[in-house]
């Protein structure tokens, strides 16, 4: 045989072997890993990869792709990045116990990840990236209020499930189905948090300072119809917009009619800006806030302006350390103690005691989906997960959860007194809500430490 037609055979025979050998790489890829997901193969041989990988193969281990969708650089980096932490750990945690499984077939969590700069452009443009080169239909985030309200424009006609701790109030409002805020929105935290304010310290006169944006103006319209409906009253009320950097003027205005309490209803860095302001100012009047001020780099920029700010943090990593939640309460919470320091302890080894309110956030989120998917029995029937998820009840690393009709999460709302510090762990826990009906309209607080009345608090500051 002459060297041309022996190069002939070898060519033919090497054709033959892609042919035969590459169908059946991919059929092996999509059965033990779940496949890419860029293709839109259809999953019959366990790869489904027009659903990102999550398909009902049932040889070796799949991989389950959720998005992972957030603010991690930029203005709300403070808390996006805590945050896009805390996920990778409980994945990284739950993929090193074994991942899940249904229907005998083993899953592993990866992650597809897309940063919106807290853009609501780049919100939508990472949701339809997820959903259309991988097929994803569950999702961790987004992180802000206005770039949920964008996503939900997205999410709702392609049936993609969003969980989160963004807040504005009509995030959940009638006719949502595919969003949850599972750290409760700004109009139970005001239900929460006002009775307290009014009832308990006396409080009587607000003037109100509001960022013009979603989850700020949502915290203000909430804030005050409770605070009217108690009896209370706004005696002035402010507006600025994002990214403010000046609040001179505003401050000037806001305390002529030298009220009780400021209410600041703003994002954390521009709430943190008006305390630390106000306090430059030298007016000494007590500020109470619904945003939940957890973030360590915010205490390092407010310093001692920090002292004496009421909010609704303080059900975090060192109030359990120090024991300063009462058992009863625990027991009521149905909190899972071991499980929670087991976690923490993963991130301080790994980070420090920094960030410490955002440890179990990833946590509570992702293995919601996980509980979801396995008492579902699927991963990729969006109906038939649904019929079991909402209402679901499941225990995180944290208190014990349910899956609300409102598209919440069981909720408990601590009212605390912070003080300086270099993160956030020096407070006095004051008291802790809970509700006590699935739509939370009514709440109970649980007094944990006795504080002043606004009487003492103006007379102690000269104000």
């Amino acid at each position: 045989m002459n060297r041309g037609k022996l190069l002939t055979l070898l060519v033919g025979i090497c054709l033959l072997v892609l042919v035969i050998t590459v169908p059946f790489m991919s059929a092996c890829n999509g059965s033990t890993d779940g496949g890419n997901g860029d293709n839109g193969g259809n999953g019959s041989n366990g790869g489904n990869g027009g659903n990102g990988g999550n398909g009902n193969g049932t040889t070796g281990v799949q991989t389950m792709r959720i998005g992972l969708l957030g603010s991690f650089t930029g203005s709300y980096a403070p808390y996006g990045g805590p945050l896009r932490d805390s996920s990778y750990l409980a994945r990284d945690m739950l993929n090193e116990a074994g991942g899940f499984t249904v229907n005998g077939q083993q899953y592993k969590i990866e992650y597809i990840e897309y940063d919106d700069r807290t853009d609501p452009k780049r919100t939508v443009a990472g949701l339809n990236m997820m959903a259309d080169q991988y097929g994803i239909q569950w999702v961790v985030g987004p992180q802000t209020s206005h770039c949920t309200f964008a996503a939900e424009a997205i999410s709702e006609p392609r049936k993609i499930a969003m969980i989160s701790g963004a807040a504005a109030t009509d995030l959940t409002r009638p006719g949502i189905k595919y969003f949850w805020s599972a750290t409760g929105n700004v109009g139970i935290r005001a239900a929460a948090l006002w009775p307290y304010y009014i009832n308990v310290m006396k409080i009587k006169t607000i003037s109100v300072i509001t960022e013009n944006y979603a989850y700020a103006l949502s915290m203000r319209n909430d804030g005050i119809s409770e605070i009217k409906k108690l009896g209370g009253q706004v005696v002035g009320d402010e507006l600025f917009e994002s990214l403010t950097t000046d609040f001179s003027t505003i401050i000037a205005r806001i305390r002529q009619p030298n009220p009780d309490v400021l209410y600041v209803c703003a994002s954390p860095a521009e709430c943190i800006l008006v305390v630390k302001q106000v306090y430059e100012a030298g007016w000494k009047v007590q500020i109470v806030s619904l945003t939940e001020l957890i973030s360590d780099d915010l205490f390092r920029v407010a310093g001692k302006a920090a002292n004496g700010v009421m909010g609704m943090s303080g059900l975090d990593y060192f109030a359990y350390k120090k024991g300063l939640v009462p058992q009863p309460v625990l027991d009521k919470m149905g909190f899972d103690i071991d499980g929670y320091f087991n976690l923490t302890d993963r991130w301080v080894a790994k980070y420090g005691e920094t960030n410490m309110n955002f440890a179990n956030l990833g946590a509570r989120f992702l293995q919601a989906y996980v509980e979801g998917f396995k008492r579902s029995g699927t991963v990729t029937d969006m109906d038939q997960f649904m019929t079991v998820f909402r209402g679901m009840e499941y225990n995180p690393p944290d208190w014990k959860m349910k899956v609300l009709p409102n598209q919440l999460f069981t909720t408990w709302i601590p009212v605390s007194v912070f003080y300086e510090s270099t993160k956030a762990d020096k407070y006095d826990l004051l008291a802790v809500s809970g509700h006590t009906d699935d739509f939370m309209k009514n709440w109970e607080a649980v007094t944990i430490k006795e504080y002043k009345t606004i009487t003492e608090i103006r007379k102690e500051r000269g104000y």
